[in-house]
């Protein structure tokens, strides 16, 4: 929860006419308690909290960290900082002015599930995101982009890209894009050029956190409604024919969600079972919940073949 005066500036679907930077983050966006100034503006003293709060409906491994990390910068000066374990105060000090990756870390007490900071200062970080850590174990970043084609990699500063995926240790990047370009595919051309600049997006990646494995999560059936009928967009199978050979040309690996739905005109049937949502392009969790076992039981077969061959 965030008090009144925070903003949303994002890249992953235009770039925000109002930062004039490209120091966006892994995230691809960032948040600022306090208004980019312009010339003239005064040197007003904002202040703000961020409440995070944690609960069990994401499991026990959900409940196991152990520290949080602040992801931050590009202020002019510096911010007053004041982070709060339940009501414990933990730490009282500034977060640093400039610099386009900066790393703030707190130890948590183990059970605490409530944590605030509170902020106070005449200009905001840039604040790239938060993460909740342990020790050990694998941690996955579930990172939402609404309304993505997934061809903005190259509007974020590089250099800060490879810092945030160098100090993350990634291994593996997982990508799900096609759905959002689809309806503005109109011919086989087009769907050859998107994948192509899907190549491109690859490409960075690919060069920016070159130890990382990449798995690219192809687009689901998609219907648009024809008479009484909802059938398949006309041209998603061209479409998910270049992005997967793009993807394999690549070296990465290709996950076929349209041909695990059953194919063409698939999804009407994912919808009549309740898998699928009445817009005819979305999931619902039940379908979510199918799919995810769909790609697991792809990656396990893939992974014990792996095992046999190495025997």
């Amino acid at each position: 929860k965030a008090s009144a005066g925070w903003d949303r500036y994002n890249v992953f679907t235009m770039k925000d006419k109002r930062v004039s930077h490209a120091n966006y983050g892994v995230l691809a966006g960032f948040s600022r308690f306090h208004e980019y100034k312009k010339p003239g503006d005064s040197n007003t003293i904002v202040t703000s909290s961020l409440i995070v709060t944690t609960t069990k409906l994401g499991g026990a491994n959900a409940m196991a960290y152990k520290k949080i990390k602040l992801f931050y910068g590009g202020a002019k000066t510096k911010t007053w900082s004041e982070f709060y374990d339940g009501p414990a105060l933990i730490s009282a000090d500034s977060l640093e002015a400039g610099g386009y990756f900066r790393v703030k870390e707190y130890n948590v007490a183990a059970g605490s599930n409530t944590h605030t900071f509170k902020f106070s200062g005449k200009d905001s970080p840039d604040f790239y995101g938060i993460s909740l850590e342990s020790d050990h174990g694998v941690i996955v970043d579930n990172i939402g982009l609404r309304g993505s084609s997934g061809t903005f990699f190259h509007q974020i500063t590089q250099g800060q890209l490879k810092q945030f995926y160098d100090y993350l240790n990634v291994k593996l990047i997982i990508l799900q894009f096609g759905g959002n370009a689809l309806p503005a595919i109109k011919d086989g051309t087009m769907a050859v050029n998107y994948a192509g600049y899907l190549r491109a997006q690859i490409s960075i990646l690919k060069r920016l956190a070159p130890g990382a494995s990449i798995l690219f999560i192809g687009p689901s059936d998609m219907s648009i409604k024809e008479g009484t009928e909802y059938v398949t967009y006309p041209y998603l199978e061209p479409m998910r024919d270049a992005i997967k050979k793009t993807v394999l040309e690549s070296d990465c690996a290709f996950f076929d969600m349209y041909d695990c739905m059953g194919g063409k005109n698939s999804m009407a049937g994912w919808v009549d079972k309740k898998l699928a949502a009445s817009d005819y392009i979305h999931f619902s969790p039940q379908g979510a919940r199918k799919m995810a076992t769909f790609l697991y039981s792809a990656l396990i077969n893939d992974y014990n073949n792996y095992l046999k061959s190495k025997n």
